[in-house]
This record gives structure tokens, C-alpha cells and sequence, in this order.
């Protein structure tokens, strides 16, 4: 069941009336059954696994937390360290374990001997996320930066909370797990700031991701019959798309539970606003950057021990975040092109500053920060080439091809005739990603788009709710042209 379905809307007002019409005292219960209902429709099999998952580590955590109270270290640490096998044994299993025996045929086969027949395994949705997240809470308990949760009902809410179980936003105990335990009541202001953050990310997902994933699919599908300045603009409609869908999924999600009384933690912060490599990280899937540096890179010894090691975490870190999106050679690499770029940047960092000294160059104008973004998502979209083709060798085809068959002369033809979309969705997109980047950049200069709409008249109020749904339902996929699809990072 997907947040841009009918089926969805149907099952969240029926939840949501429920959840606030009962007794307050059988939320937490309500809110469980409603989690496992959602994601019961991804298969029972993949329920009983995500169940499965929550009871082992919510037993563990238990565990864990009376050893450490009795002082017995060592034992805790065994505990920990055999919940964390067990857990990431399934998720090798179910996402990496084709890969490794794919690796292992080719060793196989080339000193003579019979390949190892694949099994067909299906990825459960969203084990990765949920997988983090009860790993998360694993580290906060053996850490005590969290206690364990005694109620498994509270806990199991937490774990398959629907509105972020299939892509996050990463949530931690700290947060999540304290607000379900409180009492909701409903409250207009903040389901009328859910439900404008829903159809906002609607109109991401259904007006640009979907109308741009039509020229993407059709361009990527065959890159050899294209110019190089058509493979670079359509490199940088794929990072658009990718954002719009994603985003747009944490936005829904975000509404979704302001609606029933919880705030979570924001995903992305206008990251194409980015003046470098390293201020995108800081920007894009912050609950997934933040849990790598908080459960990984720290850890490791981040930067306390020396530049080489820093790097060597650095570099660990995005290899990992590769490996965490998709078991092929292709993430990996996008991975580590992601933190090359970032150790690049810091390494010639000394030598820019004193240029910039000598030179007297004002970093803070609008005209060295409009370039040094603009150079931001230029690499960006070059690293996303990686991400969205399968294979290391095409995508270096279609990075080689742009840049050695450019024919600029394009730019000013009819280039997009051949892209499978009209002059009037042209137009459309142009007007949608204008709104996207005017939101973010509001949203980067502080200011509250949703507060400062509530403070204005109400006719005003309306004519922009109106405009949002009725775009929505007009240019979306529910047109004449357009079916749905799911998101992108469902498939993680």
C-alpha cells in the first residue's frame, strides 16, 4: 500500500478516526494493529520477518541493559555484538546474499569449475530501515543513551510505526519511542500543517518525480543514440527526480504522523543548496548520514586519530552507505565517489582559501555562492549517474559520452522533442521545480512557509490548499496519461 494510492487515504482517515475517537488509553494498541495492517500488505511472510526482528531485539535490549547493570561488561558486549550478527544475518540474506554467490561464480568459474546455482529471494520492503533502526536502538541501551522499553507494545510501535516502515525517515528511541507513549488528542493546527506537508510531497512525487522519471527511463534506457548535453541535462533531471521522490515520500511521512500527534525528525534540509560535497551530506537523508556518523564513523575514532585515519573513515563510511542502498558494484562505487569527493574537497580546501585570500574573492555573495552550487550539483548529478545505472562501465559510457559528444548547438534547438514528453509538461516542470527551489530556499533563509500561510486571510488561505490539491489531482498521476509508480527507495 503506497502513500499516493486511494487504498492508503481510505485505510489513514478510517486509522486516524479510530486512533482519536477510542479511549485514549488504547492508542498505543490501535496504533500497532493499524502498523501491522499497513504492512501486511507487502506479504505475510515479510510481516512475520519484521516481527520477528522487533521481539529478538526487544528481548536483546532487556538483556542487555540487566547485564550492564550488574556490571558484567564483557557479557554485555557479547550480547550486543550476538544480536547484531543475528539481525545482519537476515539482511545479508535477503539483500546480499545472491551478490556474494554472484562474486563467488566468477571465481568459480574461471579456475573450471560448475557454477553455484542463484536462489530467487525476495527484499522484504524496508528491512533496511527498520533493521537500522532497531540497531540504533540497540547502541543507545548498550551505550545508556537510551533505557530499554519494558512495554513490547510501545516498542513494537515504535519498530513498525507505517508512516516511516518502508523508507524512513531513520528515527531514534529518543525521540519516536517517547512521543508514542504519551497521550494524544487532536489538535486542528497541527493536522492542518500534516496535511498540507502530505499534499505537498504528493505534488513532488506525482507532478515532477513521475513526469521526470518519463524522460529519465526513456534517455537511460538508450544513452548510446543521444548528445552528450542531453545526457548531462537529463543526469540533472534524475537528480531532481531522485529528490522529489524521496523528499516527497519524508514529507508525506512527516504529515502523516503530525496528523496523529508526532513529529519526526526532518530527512532533507534544501540540499541542492549545498556550496560543497560535504554541506550535501549534511543536507540529503539527514537520519541516514547521521546515524552512519553517530553507529559508525564516531566509533571507528572519526577524526581523533590523525588525517589518514579520518579519511579511511570517511572513505569506510560512504563505501558501507553504498553497499546499505543496493548489493551491486554500481552503489559501492557511488558510494565511494561520494566520499573521494568529500576527502578532495578538504585536501585542496587550504590551497582554495588562500587563493580566495589573495585574490579577495567574497565568499558570501550571491555570485561565488550561485557558482559554488551550481558546481555542487553538477558533481552530485555526475555521482547519481552511478546510482541510478546498473553497472560501473555504462555509467562511465554515459560520463565519457557527455563530455566527449557535448553538441552545445542542442541547447538551443528543440532538444527535448526526442524526450518523450510535451512542450506543455516542459513548461509544467519548468513552473514546479521553480516552486521546489522557492520553497527551499525560504526554508534555507529560516523562514516558515506553513506559519506564514496561516497568518494570512482565509481566502487567500484557501485559493493556495485549492490550488496545491486540485494541481495535484490535474497534473499528477491521476491525469489522463500518467499510472502510478512506486517510490524509489522502496527498493531499498
Amino acid at each position: 500500500m503506497q502513500f499516493n494510492s486511494l487504498e492508503f487515504m481510505i485505510f489513514f482517515l478510517i486509522i486516524a478516526l479510530i486512533y482519536y475517537c477510542f479511549p485514549k488509553k488504547l492508542q498505543p494498541m490501535i496504533l500497532l494493529v493499524a502498523n501491522i495492517i499497513f504492512y501486511l500488505f507487502s506479504g505475510v511472510a515479510n510481516t512475520a520477518i519484521m516481527l520477528g526482528v522487533t521481539i529478538i531485539t526487544f528481548l536483546s535490549a532487556l538483556l542487555l541493559e540487566k547485564t550492564l547493570q550488574s556490571g558484567n561488561h564483557k557479557r554485555s558486549k557479547g550480547i550486543l555484538v550476538a544480536t547484531c550478527l543475528v539481525i545482519l544475518g537476515l539482511l545479508f540474506y535477503f539483500k546480499y546474499w545472491n551478490f556474494a554467490i554472484s562474486i563467488l561464480n566468477k571465481i568459480v568459474i574461471g579456475i573450471g569449475h560448475q557454477a553455484i546455482e542463484l536462489d530467487e529471494i525476495l527484499l522484504p520492503l524496508g528491512i533496511s530501515f527498520y533493521i537500522l533502526q532497531s540497531l540504533g536502538y540497540l547502541f543507545d541501551v548498550y551505550y545508556k543513551n537510551s533505557k530499554a522499553e519494558k512495554n513490547i507494545v510501545h516498542y513494537m510501535g515504535f519498530l513498525t510505526f507505517f508512516p516511516i516502515v518502508l523508507s524512513g525517515p531513520i528515527e531514534r528511541s529518543g525521540n519516536l519511542l517517547t512521543q508514542l507513549k504519551t497521550v494524544k488528542r487532536f489538535d486542528i493546527l497541527s493536522a492542518k500543517e500534516g496535511l498540507l506537508r502530505f499534499v505537498y510531497g504528493l505534488f513532488l512525487k506525482l507532478v515532477i518525480a513521475d513526469r521526470l522519471a518519463i524522460t529519465v527511463n526513456m534517455v537511460f534506457g538508450t544513452p548510446e543514440i543521444y548528445s552528450g548535453i542531453e545526457l548531462i541535462i537529463v543526469s540533472m533531471m534524475y537528480a531532481i527526480q531522485i529528490y522529489c521522490d524521496f523528499s516527497g515520500y519524508s514529507h508525506m511521512a512527516i504529515g502523516i504522523a503530525k496528523i496523529l500527534g508526532v513529529e519526526l525528525r526532518e530527512n532533507f534540509r534544501a540540499p541542492y543548496l549545498a556550496t560543497s560535497v560535504s554541506d550535501f551530506w549534511k543536507r540529503w537523508h539527514i537520519s541516514l548520514t547521521s546515524w552512519f556518523r553517530d553507529y559508525l564513523y564516531i566509533p571507528l575514532g572519526g577524526n581523533r586519530k590523525g588525517k589518514f585515519r579520518k579519511y579511511l573513515f570517511v572513505m569506510i563510511v560512504f563505501l558501507v552507505s553504498g553497499l546499505w542502498h543496493g548489493a551491486t558494484f554500481s552503489f559501492i562505487a557511488w558510494g565511494g565517489l561520494n566520499g573521494g569527493l568529500m576527502i578532495l574537497e578538504e585536501l585542496l580546501g587550504p590551497v582554495w582559501n588562500r587563493i580566495c585570500e589573495r585574490l579577495k574573492i567574497n565568499r558570501e555573495c550571491f555570485g561565488y555562492r550561485f557558482f559554488a552550487r551550481l558546481k555542487t550539483f553538477l558533481l552530485i548529478s555526475m555521482c547519481w549517474v552511478f546510482f541510478r545505472i546498473d553497472g560501473i562501465k555504462p555509467a562511465i559510457r554515459i560520463l565519457y559520452q557527455g563530455v566527449s559528444n557535448l553538441q552545445l548547438s542542442k541547447l538551443f534547438g528543440y532538444i527535448f522533442v526526442g524526450f518523450g514528453i510535451s512542450v506543455k509538461d516542459v513548461i509544467l516542470l519548468v513552473l514546479s521545480i521553480g516552486i521546489l527551489f522557492f520553497v527551499d530556499y525560504k526554508k534555507e533563509q529560516g523562514l516558515n512557509l506553513i506559519a506564514l500561510l496561516n497568518q494570512q486571510g482565509i481566502c487567500f488561505r484557501w485559493l493556495i490548499y485549492l490550488s496545491l490539491v486540485f494541481g495535484v489531482l490535474i497534473y499528477g498521476i491521476y491525469g489522463t496519461v500518467y499510472e502510478q509508480t512506486s517510490f524509489i527507495y522502496f527498493q531499498f
